[in-house]
């Protein structure tokens, strides 16, 4: 029998029939000749996947590309069938977006198919890479909300003892700051015990929220076969 594979798409699609590997351009065709009524082979683009990072930055990840790999097991029910390569995107809930050849069959059905992504090994040593630049800007940044928690509050506090000590004397003006102080402290703590109670509360919520509608856990599930079928076949 004869297949058509003609490629709708404006870029170049790859395609692997076991150890053969054939480019098909974008808008053009090719004729395979098939012994039976059944043909498995992979698909993909002819691109790599790539991120989009925080603007300034090598490490905050905003989207996730992925180019994935299709595997598909077909049947066809006639001796001339034409097949119909096209370019579909999906994005799911995570800042991940996924690119893939979904196909059309003139006179056949699709028996199995399966997704994942081309260059996972090149793409998961960027991604920890970039985890790690991130995990350092964390860091950074903690540094810095101290320093700016100290500007905000202790330079202030700093002007009025100077002021009172100027004014009305040495103890006076430590027996001013040191209560306010004080009061200043506990009045943070409460403050803060609460918001953690309630982002705590959130937290669980989404949690919950997440496991019932989302297969997510980290950026591993990327690269899950369960997760990106639940992101192509749910979003």
């Amino acid at each position: 029998m004869i297949v058509y594979f003609k490629n709708k798409a404006e870029k170049a699609i790859i395609i692997e029939f076991g150890n053969d590997k054939i480019r098909i351009n974008g808008g053009k065709q090719i004729k395979i000749d098939s012994e039976t009524n059944r043909m498995s082979f992979n698909c993909f683009l002819d691109e790599t996947s790539t991120f989009k990072y925080l603007p300034l930055t090598k490490s905050v990840i905003v989207e996730y590309d992925f180019v994935l790999n299709a595997l598909y097991d077909l049947i066809f029910n006639s001796d001339v069938c034409e097949i119909n390569l096209e370019v579909k995107q999906v994005k799911g809930m995570n800042l991940d977006c996924y690119r893939f050849i979904d196909l059309q069959i003139s006179d056949g059905n699709v028996y199995k198919k399966e997704f994942f992504v081309n260059d996972e090994i090149t793409v998961k040593k960027q991604l920890y890479a970039a985890q790690q630049r991130e995990d350092k800007l964390e860091k950074k940044l903690k540094i810095a909300d101290i320093f700016q928690s100290i500007c905000y509050i202790g330079i202030p506090a700093i002007i009025i003892f100077l002021g009172v000590w100027y004014y009305l004397g040495l103890l006076t003006a430590i027996c001013i700051l040191i209560p306010l102080t004080i009061v200043g402290i506990t009045a943070g703590l409460i403050i803060k015990k609460v918001i953690n109670k309630f982002s705590n509360k959130l937290d669980k919520l989404n949690s919950k929220f997440e496991k019932n509608t989302n297969k997510y856990v980290d950026i591993n599930s990327f690269f899950d076969k369960s997760y990106i079928s639940s992101v192509l076949f749910v979003s």
